[in-house]
């Protein structure tokens, strides 16, 4: 578009040129030279018409484009796939129901459709302490939150999502979502969230 307001710019110079030449070297009026005149006027106008749109439009493009206009592609986002709470989990027990373990099944599909992402399995849980007993493999929230998100992601592998492209962390009761003064609020504390993350992106 510079190019085209160039060239036109300067063909509205020359014709300028043309217009002063004729005044100072036609000593008589002339109706057809005149006539030819008024065109060339004419053209003169549209010409100057549509430089001055050829210029707002790729003013009103720059700005809208903004500084990024060169970026063809937006960047992609982190997509949180699943959050499984609402009671998933008893509070202080990795143990998944049958509906849990079906709706994370269900979830490998979508992320086998998107090859090009790593798996990020995050496990939070409620504020209640961790009563201590045999046999047990976690022994604070920390822990416990590491293995619901484990679980999970264990089905995922069974389900055909290479063991690679998962990563799991245990938040524990770092980062509620709701208040833990209630029941309902811890409730939905106690949660594994399934997200998708670029490569080239930080989890």
């Amino acid at each position: 578009m510079r190019k085209l307001i160039i060239g036109l710019s300067i063909l509205l110079y020359a014709l300028s040129g043309i217009f002063i030449f004729k005044a100072l070297t036609i000593p008589a009026p002339d109706t057809r030279s005149e006539e030819r005149q008024a065109g060339d006027q004419a053209l003169v106008k549209e010409l100057q018409a549509k430089i001055a749109t050829l210029e707002n439009n790729r003013s009103t493009g720059d700005k809208e484009a903004g500084p990024d206009a060169e970026i063809k592609r937006s960047p992609q986002e982190v997509k949180v796939l699943a959050v499984f709470d609402g009671g998933t989990f008893n509070s202080g027990h990795v143990v998944m129901d049958e509906n849990m373990m079906n709706s994370i099944k269900e979830l490998s599909r979508n992320i086998l459709a998107s090859p090009e992402h790593r798996v990020v399995v995050e496990g939070h849980t409620d504020n209640m302490p961790i009563r201590p007993s045999p046999g047990k493999q976690y022994s604070d929230n920390t822990d416990l939150s590491y293995f619901r998100a484990k679980a999970v992601a264990r089905i995922l592998m069974e389900e055909g999502v290479p063991d690679g492209r998962i990563t799991v962390t245990g938040y524990g009761d770092t980062r509620p979502i709701a208040s833990n003064d209630t029941v309902e609020g811890r409730a939905k504390n106690r949660r594994v969230e399934v997200k998708l993350i670029p490569q080239d992106k930080e989890p």
